[in-house]
C-alpha cells in the first residue's frame, strides 16, 4: 500500500522549516513526511523510539510548537547487547543519544540496554509514535505492539525505514494483510504511517 508525496503533501501539508532537510540518517522527503504529520496533527506528546543524536526531534520541536514532552529513546552504550543487534546498526549506536536537543526543556531522554526492556507503564500515552529503533523483526514487532498500547485515539504512529529493511518492511505488510489497519508507505521515501482510530485505543 503507497501514497505518492504529491497526494501526500497534498492532504497533510509540506512539512517545510527549519532543520528538516539534515540528511543524517534520512533519505530526503523522510523529515518532510513526518513534519507534515506532527504539524497537520498537531500532537502535545511524542515518543522516538531510536532517537540517535536527535536530529528529527530537532526538526519536530523546532516547528511543532503543540509539543509540550519529546521522549527520546535509545540504547545506552554502556549496557546494549551487541549481539542482539542487528550487525549493519551496531555503527549507529550514539556516543550521546540525544545531544541535538538535550538543553530543551521539552525534550527527555531515556536509555534502555533495548526496547524490549519497556513495557506501556514506563511510556507517557502519546499522540504522535516514532518507530526508528532496531529493524530487527522481533524488536519492530514489539516496537510496533508498544506504540499501539500508549497511542491515544487519533494518534500517529510512524515506521522508518520501510521499505529498506526486511524487519520494518515484514511487521509492516503482516499488519496490512490482517486487515483493519491501514499503514501506507510514502513513496520515495522510507516512511510508513497510521492515524489510529478510536476502537483501536479501547
Amino acid at each position: 500500500m503507497t501514497i505518492d508525496q504529491s497526494t501526500f503533501h497534498a492532504i497533510f501539508g509540506p512539512g517545510d522549516g527549519p532543520h528538516v532537510d539534515d540528511p543524517r540518517l534520512c533519505i530526503p522527503g523522510d523529515r518532510r513526511v513526518l513534519l507534515a504529520l506532527a504539524q497537520s496533527m498537531r500532537p502535545r506528546t511524542v515518543v522516538e523510539i531510536g532517537v540517535q543524536a536527535g536530529c528529527t526531534a530537532r526538526a519536530l520541536l523546532a516547528n511543532v510548537p503543540c509539543i509540550t514532552h519529546y521522549l527520546g529513546i535509545d540504547v545506552d552504550p554502556a549496557a546494549v547487547t551487541l549481539d542482539a543487534m542487528p550487525r549493519k546498526q551496531r555503527r549507529e549506536i550514539p556516543e550521546l543519544a540525544g545531544s541535538l536537543v538535550r538543553s530543551d526543556p521539552i525534550f527527555e531522554l531515556l536509555l534502555t540496554p533495548s526496547s524490549l526492556n519497556l513495557t506501556a507503564a514506563d511510556l507517557p500515552d502519546a499522540d504522535f509514535v516514532y518507530i526508528d529503533g532496531s529493524h530487527a523483526e522481533r524488536d519492530v514487532q514489539h516496537d510496533t505492539d508498544l506504540a499501539h498500547a500508549i497511542a491515544r485515539p487519533g494518534a500517529v504512529i510512524a515506521w522508518h525505514d520501510y521499505p529498506q529493511q526486511s524487519g520494518v518492511r515484514a511487521v509492516v505488510d503482516r499488519i496490512n494483510a490482517r486487515g483493519g489497519e491501514s499503514i501506507p508507505h510514502v513513496r520515495g521515501t522510507w516512511v510508513a504511517f497510521t492515524i489510529v482510530r478510536r476502537d483501536e485505543c479501547s
